[in-house]
């Protein structure tokens, strides 16, 4: 009979612990409860490929996740690399943990451990390093706000702030700027 008692103390605490938890919350509004973000499109493990008017790709865009926020119609990038080639045919890529592209916009926004380079190992170019990176994919203009690292053969420059215009290969560095620049030895 004691196990009988014992079982009747449990389940009136139980329903006991129940009403108070039901009358704490009564007052709570269900239109409070917001449904969880959708996102549209997803995809995993992705490849984009824009081809030229001469049928060559352009730009070829790699993605561990792509993902549309419906809310905005922005579109999330994680873990990018993006080739592409300048109006010189030269080949670049450009790597990043994050990117993002708003709607509308024709300005890529890439976060974290951003690398650009070119891919053509025949020609001095340069290797734009930062946290931060904004491509205007209509003027082919590198931009940041950030700490950057412009690094061409054995020329090493740093700063904060940074304009690169990858068709006409000009570098502008906004602020405390920093430059190495090691003496090129004489062809014998």
């Amino acid at each position: 009979m004691q196990w009988q008692s014992q079982l009747a103390t449990i389940v009136t605490a139980i329903a006991l612990a129940g009403y108070l938890l039901v009358s704490n919350h009564k007052n709570d509004s269900l239109s409070e409860l917001q449904p969880p973000p959708q996102s549209g499109y997803y995809l995993n493990q992705a490849t984009l490929i824009e081809t030229g008017t001469d049928g060559r790709t352009r730009i070829k865009l790699q993605a561990d996740r792509v993902l549309q926020d419906i809310e905005n119609n922005t579109t999330h990038l994680q873990q990018v690399a993006v080739n592409f080639r300048s109006e010189d045919d030269t080949p670049w890529l450009l790597t990043a943990d994050h990117g993002q592209l708003p709607a509308q916009s024709t300005t890529v926004q890439f976060e974290g451990n951003v690398l650009i380079r070119s891919e053509d190992h025949t020609l001095q170019r340069p290797l734009i390093s930062a946290s931060a990176l904004n491509i205007d994919t209509e003027r082919s203009i590198a931009s940041t706000e950030g700490p950057v690292n412009f690094v061409m053969d054995q020329q090493r420059v740093s700063g904060v702030g940074l304009e690169y215009d990858i068709k006409r290969q000009k570098l502008k560095l906004r602020s405390q700027v920093y430059g190495k620049f090691l003496k090129l030895k004489a062809h014998e």
